[in-house]
């Protein structure tokens, strides 16, 4: 993973248009300030310049691909990662709560071990 969670979730202001870039060729309304604030972001985590005109439109759409296909795949790796961590998290419940399961029946069968006759004796 090359980018943060942090910085994914700043990136995100650009998802459209990098899903516009990446999968369609093809890229509208960019704002200025944020495609800035995204090349920041990139060429400071990956100490890589990119070539940006901002006034080119087939520069704008290069930048948006080039970064997508980075934030695409980040991002469905933080979302594997999430996943594995709540199956791994549910499944220590799980076992967790089979034990408890276990002990509870067990106490159950058996009683609390205290002697429950009543005698003439007692």
């Amino acid at each position: 993973m090359i980018f943060t969670k942090e910085e994914l979730e700043v990136l995100s202001i650009g998802e459209k248009n990098f899903d516009a870039a990446v999968y369609h060729e093809n890229i509208r309304n960019a704002k200025r300030s944020d495609t800035e604030m995204i090349v920041n972001i990139y060429e400071n985590r990956l100490g890589k310049k990119l070539t940006h005109n901002y006034s080119c439109s087939v520069c704008v759409l290069n930048i948006y691909k080039t970064i997508g296909k980075v934030y695409f795949a980040d991002k469905k790796e933080l979302e594997e990662q999430e996943r594995k961590s709540t199956i791994e998290v549910d499944e220590e419940i799980t076992k967790t709560d089979i034990v408890e399961d276990e002990k509870q029946q067990k106490f159950h069968l058996f009683g609390s071990g205290k002697s429950r006759s009543k005698g003439k004796n007692s």
